[in-house]
């Protein structure tokens, strides 16, 4: 047998190539000393009982005596590598622990630094209209009393699924007993398609929703602690989206002060009213 074509899958065991080469070789015969062990294997005399001493502590080598003389025998592989595999085992749970413990030290430390933020960690620019929806998505599922929306184009979702991704969570709101507006541009309403869908849908299951002839911008209020709002394009026909949003709450108070100011001069959107935009 050629021992070269084992000593990397020793190795990957957890055994150093020294210990793998004397393994191997204390398999050839009973027993060796390790003078006959230095010879074969090629380890200098200073480290080939180090080796041993090791291989002996990890229960791979027996260690004995023939009259004044030490001499050593290889373990049967079976109960050899049984035995690296417990120790792996050991560690593995050893180390496991070790994460554990750490995380919980480090979490609370961890939770108490989000607390203390610098004047530009309160504001995020997003121009990517899948960063823009995730973004949206996280801040509505940490919604739990208020969302207030000014709907107005262009929109992040680009596709139905995440349409309906955006009216799942705006539902739990809902659902966990919070409320949810939005304000509409009636002619948006009739030209951007799934809108008038959307909107009826949403006003079916208790969402709020009023319609104006114009929107100052495109904003999302979120318990009145967070907010994002759209920056507009030079292009007036441009669809690019940048979006801001800034997590800071005397910032979302005065969005939420404008939302309902132009609240109170919109008309309410009911199923009725609602029934006019859908496609026909």
């Amino acid at each position: 047998m050629k021992f070269a074509d084992h000593i990397d899958a020793f190795k990957d065991a957890g055994l150093t190539e020294r210990e793998a080469k004397v393994y191997m070789t204390l398999l050839t015969k009973k027993m060796f000393t390790a003078a006959e062990l230095q010879d074969t294997v090629d380890i200098p005399r200073t480290k080939i009982y180090e080796v041993l001493q090791k291989m002996v502590l990890r229960g791979i080598c027996i260690e004995s005596r023939v009259g004044v003389k030490k001499v050593y025998q290889a373990v049967e592989p079976d109960l050899a590598f049984g035995r690296i595999r417990e120790q792996h085992e050991a560690e593995v749970q050893r180390k496991n622990k070790v994460l554990r413990d750490l995380s919980s030290t480090f979490m609370p430390i961890f939770e108490a630094g989000r607390l203390h933020k610098n004047s530009e960690d309160y504001i995020e620019v997003f121009k990517d209209k899948n960063q823009i929806h995730q973004k949206y998505v996280s801040l509505v599922k940490q919604t739990t009393s208020e969302l207030l929306t000014f709907n107005k184009g262009p929109y992040a979702w680009n596709s139905i699924d995440e349409l309906q991704e955006q009216d799942h969570f705006e539902d739990a709101v809902l659902k966990n007993g919070g409320i949810t507006r939005g304000m509409f541009e009636k002619n948006e309403l009739s030209t951007i398609e799934h809108l008038a869908t959307y909107t009826y849908g949403q006003v079916e299951r208790g969402h709020q929703a009023r319609v104006v002839n114009e929107l100052p911008v495109k904003m999302l209020v979120f318990d009145g602690k967070a907010v994002m709002f759209a920056l507009d394009s030079p292009d007036p026909n441009s669809d690019e989206l940048t979006m801001i949003a800034i997590e800071h709450k005397s910032i979302a108070t005065a969005c939420r002060i404008l939302f309902n100011n132009l609240w109170e001069s919109g008309e309410q959107l009911n199923e009725v009213l609602l029934k006019t935009f859908l496609p026909k």
